[in-house]
């Protein structure tokens, strides 16, 4: 047993440990698994962008769309906004809605940028040493 599920195992109720395993089993090709790990997650934490997110890449079902649209006009943290965009990108892409999903990945991609700081000097200064 690989040491994340013995931590469910120990904790059931620990999301992170679900969303963990669920990553884990999506890079590995097992999606049946990984859904069901997403799933179990989104019981726990059902405002989670990031799990919606996972769920896009494997099996993007349209009827996701009203999900994420309404966890975003709840409001949520940046960090889950940026993943029901990228989300969202994925679903309408998926739906062949070209439009939509450019303009969920163009937002997803702006509030990531906000996310971290850039400085052309900083970063000349440490490669140029």
């Amino acid at each position: 047993m690989v040491p994340l599920e013995e931590a469910i195992d120990l904790e059931p109720d620990d999301a992170e440990a679900h969303l963990e395993l669920a990553s884990t089993f999506r890079q590995l090709g097992q999606t049946d698994l990984a859904i069901e790990r997403l799933e179990k997650f989104l019981t726990i934490r059902p405002a989670c962008g990031e799990a919606y997110y996972q769920i896009s890449m494997i099996r993007p079902k349209r009827e996701l769309i009203s999900v994420v649209e309404k966890l975003l006009s709840r409001g949520c943290p940046k960090g889950d906004t940026v993943f029901c965009h990228f989300a969202l990108g994925n679903l309408f892409n998926a739906s062949k809605s070209f439009d939509q999903a450019f303009r969920h990945f163009l937002q997803a991609n702006k509030l990531q940028r906000e996310t971290f700081t850039y400085d052309v000097a900083d970063t000349s200064q440490v490669v140029d040493g």
